[in-house]
């Protein structure tokens, strides 16, 4: 075998071994992706439940939470403030989940069932107390995606009346 085949044959092997780094690169980053978006889902569920344990832990905010904002006109000014301070609070948080699946960091299977969860809260929640509108409290397309969901869930009871 000549020095000129050897050469050759080292060629070929680097060749090789740049396509299989680049394949073990490629796999790594696919699997950073991975546990990020991992990381994103269980951040979520812990926020999640910190605002969830504080509403539970308190009877009167649990009360004031899941009335929906139906009783405000019987309760006073404070009861009002705190509602659309959850509201917003919540609707904060579901704008995160927003941004985080519009820019692929969460998954649409993920995404779906948060999604639903924002669904519920804008069929039941009582937006009226959110005075500016919610496009001003949150403008781009967050504010959007809520708004057209507020009207489908209006369109979606005038039908069924």
């Amino acid at each position: 075998m000549s020095l000129q085949d050897l050469a050759n044959i080292s060629q070929i092997v680097q060749a090789v071994l740049v396509i299989v780094s680049l394949g073990f690169i490629w796999y790594q980053l696919r699997e950073g992706v991975r546990l990020a978006k991992s990381e994103n889902a269980r951040s979520l569920a812990e926020q999640a439940e910190a605002f969830n344990s504080l509403i539970i832990q308190n009877a009167d905010l649990a009360e004031l939470w899941y009335s929906y904002g139906q009783k405000l006109e019987q309760g006073n000014e404070i009861d009002r403030l705190r509602y659309r301070e959850m509201l917003v609070q919540s609707l904060i948080f579901h704008e995160y989940i927003y941004y985080q699946w519009k820019h692929k960091l969460l998954d649409d299977e993920i995404y779906r069932s948060w999604s639903s969860y924002l669904e519920h809260i804008v069929q039941r929640h009582n937006f009226d107390v959110i005075s500016s509108g919610i496009q001003n409290i949150f403008p781009g397309d967050f504010g959007r995606h809520v708004s057209q969901l507020r009207k489908r869930c209006k369109e979606t009871q005038h039908r069924g009346s």
